[in-house]
């Protein structure tokens, strides 16, 4: 039902079939990524209530949680080797920012990260982690510069502060390009889901500002 005449499939995702170029890839895409940013805004959410910015952990509060499984369930459930790898690459890069960081597992950052990885490999392929770290990788560079370029407080460790808007923006490009090399179909996307995510945040924030005044709500328009 979802797949269209202009769907193609690329080798290399799991050694047989890869990433279809299909409006059934995009939507797994898309809700794996609404997935990985509510997780996100319930990590940051002490940080954005500080610093007043939008965030849907102040909007969604206790559903935020129950709305990131059901968008990863439906994700895989279109699309299991692609929501999957992303949703791993994503967890992944996210342990990047503090290797040395311990966990109430008892685990560090390092170790929890390497375990993630050896799970995907095992279960998907070297190249559809591999792909999906760098391309996790260059969306959280492509972030961290936005946000650094907005102003106010920034959660944790961000790229562009640390290293430079310019230097952050050349590895992005960069992993673009490995992720072009590794599997291209895989690669378009997720850039076109993370174009899509990107638009509709800033549509749904604004509307969300509006709606924000005498609610109590940690957000201000930025």
């Amino acid at each position: 039902m979802f797949s269209g005449s202009f769907e193609t499939f690329a080798t290399g995702m799991t050694g047989t079939t890869g990433v279809g170029l299909s409006l059934r890839a995009l939507s797994a895409a898309l809700l794996a990524g609404v997935a990985i940013k509510l997780v996100d805004d319930y990590i940051d959410r002490e940080v954005d209530e500080i610093s007043g910015r939008y965030s849907l952990a102040a909007v969604l509060e206790g559903a935020l949680i129950p709305y990131a499984l059901l968008c990863a369930a439906l994700a895989c459930a279109l699309d299991s080797p692609l929501a999957s790898s992303l949703i791993i690459g994503s967890y992944i890069v996210g342990m990047l920012h503090d290797l040395d960081e311990v966990f109430p597992s008892g685990f560090s950052a390092r170790l929890e990260s390497l375990l993630a990885g050896a799970l995907g490999v095992i279960i998907l392929g070297w190249k559809a982690i591999l792909s999906s770290v760098i391309l996790m990788l260059g969306v959280q560079l492509v972030d961290d510069i936005v946000d650094y370029l907005r102003g106010g407080i920034t959660a944790g460790r961000n790229y562009a502060r640390a290293f430079g808007c310019v230097e952050s923006g050349a590895a992005a490009l960069a992993c673009i390009i490995l992720g072009l090399i590794l599997n291209s179909s895989m690669t378009i996307v997720v850039l076109v889901a993370f174009l899509v995510l990107v638009a509709g945040e800033r549509v749904l924030e604004r509307v969300l500002v509006a709606r924000s005044k005498g609610k109590g709500w940690a957000i201000r328009d930025s």
